[in-house]
């Protein structure tokens, strides 16, 4: 039976973990400098922020929609004494 030679195998490993280190260390080192390109990167302030929104307006019940929900809001008083 053959030796193995645990050394070399050992370092293989962390020379291989070295490299994976060092290209994972330069991708987010460049993913970093390419996304901070410019300083002035939003969009120019047209002017100021209104508090107030416009919600859609939903669609109208139709008289069996209303109906339909009459009734169960009925049964549901009913079933609960209010």
């Amino acid at each position: 039976m053959k030796k193995r030679n645990v050394y070399h195998a050992t370092r293989l490993n962390t020379n291989k973990r070295i490299k994976t280190s060092f290209l994972l260390l330069l991708l987010i080192t460049g993913t970093t400098f390419c996304a901070c390109s410019k300083s002035n990167e939003l969009v120019p302030k047209t002017g100021d922020n209104n508090s107030e929104y416009l919600l859609q307006k939903g669609p109208l019940l139709s008289n069996d929609d209303r109906e339909l929900i009459n009734k169960r809001l009925e049964e549901y008083n009913d079933a609960t004494g209010l």
